[in-house]
């Protein structure tokens, strides 16, 4: 019966639209796309040292050289950009790697990709993950602080440890040599958007803790703690 005046921590997850078939004509490609590019890797990003995008500019070095088409797109600002664009330069991947700076419509981008990449480290969240599960896009994460909340190993996406760059061109060759793997990800990871971080679903959640909190308040003004 004192259970209800216990204090306990409740986390309510951001939530994410997912309705693309509904408005799959209205999001096209925010850009046009050189031809034949592929694989197209996006991330989006504050452009700072512990998202570790140092690690895909490193990757992709090797990348470009199995895969000449190849293209990583980085959508973000922040301090860390001037440090990227110099080690883009030493490595001549000026054509390979575009910092796409603010993007205003992230659906739109994400629809460019064939893969999506979370190099980050201490991640509080990874909403670009959860967007990109949204959008049928396979996802391959560092295993890092909440990322593993949200991507399901073999499942929704694939982990590399991070800071591990050989073990993330590993991941991605996997991902660029199997569209079915690819095709299975992604709509796994739309299943779980769907189901488990909608934002119907977390805006129901919030209103669920709201009225323990309210229910808890009545209760103890009636006993006399309020």
């Amino acid at each position: 019966r004192n259970a209800a005046l216990c204090v306990k921590g409740i986390t309510v997850h951001n939530g994410v639209q997912t309705e693309p078939e509904r408005d799959a004509a209205q999001y096209s490609p925010a850009m046009k796309l050189p031809e034949g590019a592929f694989p197209v890797l996006v991330t989006a990003s504050n452009l700072a040292t512990h998202k570790r995008l140092d690690d895909l500019i490193e990757a992709m070095e090797t990348i470009a050289q199995e895969y000449p088409q190849a293209l990583l797109l980085i959508a973000g600002e922040g301090t860390h950009r001037r440090q990227l664009e110099k080690q883009i330069e030493r490595k001549g991947l000026q054509n390979r790697i575009l910092l796409k700076g603010y993007i205003t419509n992230m659906v739109s981008f994400l629809e460019t990709a064939d893969i999506v990449l979370c190099p980050f480290e201490e991640e509080g969240f990874g909403l670009v993950a959860l967007e990109a599960m949204a959008r049928k896009k396979p996802v391959i994460s560092a295993d890092s602080g909440a990322l593993p909340e949200i991507v399901q190993e073999g499942k929704t996406g694939l982990f590399y440890p991070v800071r591990d760059v050989p073990a993330l061109v590993e991941k991605i060759r996997q991902l660029a040599e199997s569209p079915e793997i690819r095709q299975r990800l992604g709509q796994q990871g739309f299943i779980r958007a769907t189901q488990d971080f909608a934002g119907s679903l977390q805006v129901e959640r919030i209103r669920g803790v709201i009225d323990e909190v309210c229910a808890v308040r009545i209760i103890r003004k009636r006993r006399g703690h309020a």
